[in-house]
């Protein structure tokens, strides 16, 4: 038999395995400030035209669609979420308070 979620964790706040998110040290409650860093430490990357282009033509399946990045809206992402009950709550705790 499955657990629900919440039972889940009032269990592990019993067993004192849990912390509550106030104990988030003071360095890793600003996100925005933790995306920074990792954003200003990336080197930036200059690729190679002729590699760029071998893979561009030499597809594994060629007739497959090519694999790309799109913007998309928060109504996008929330159908997904759903499915992952304990993930939903931070994730939207974190996109809607991103200071």
């Amino acid at each position: 038999m499955q657990q629900s979620a919440k039972y889940q964790w009032k269990t592990l706040k019993q067993l004192n395995v849990s912390k509550p998110v106030s104990d988030i040290p003071p360095t890793l409650q600003n996100v925005t400030e933790i995306n920074e860093y990792f954003l200003d430490n990336i080197p930036v990357s200059t690729s190679d035209p002729e590699l760029l282009t071998f893979y561009r033509t030499h597809r594994l399946n060629p007739n497959s669609e090519k694999f790309n990045f799109v913007p998309i809206q928060e109504s996008e992402l929330i159908g997904p979420i759903d499915l992952i009950p304990t993930v939903r709550s931070l994730i939207l705790y974190l996109f809607r308070n991103p200071n």
